[in-house]
């Protein structure tokens, strides 16, 4: 599970918000034009959703991948606590 934190948005952002949902970039008025192309058919979603299940990503994998993903100078491992 995934915990995202966020702030309620400023005055500002909130009109612009409402403006863009009341406004013409609405989006079903922006399907409705045709300015969305559609990349994947529903069925294939679920066929790819299903096949999800069959992979396989055991804890050396995930934690590796996380590594990958650091910023260029982080820290990728943990000190090493010595004795005195």
């Amino acid at each position: 599970m995934l915990k995202i934190r966020m702030d309620l948005p400023e005055r500002e952002e909130e009109l612009n918000l409402a403006e863009r949902m009341l406004g013409d970039q609405a989006p079903e008025l922006v399907l409705n034009r045709g300015d969305v192309n559609m990349v994947i058919r529903e069925g294939d979603l679920h066929r790819l959703r299903d096949a999800l299940t069959q992979v396989l990503a055991t804890l050396s994998i995930s934690f590796t991948g996380l590594l990958w993903h650091r910023p260029v100078g982080a820290r990728t491992s943990i000190p090493r606590q010595h004795a005195a």
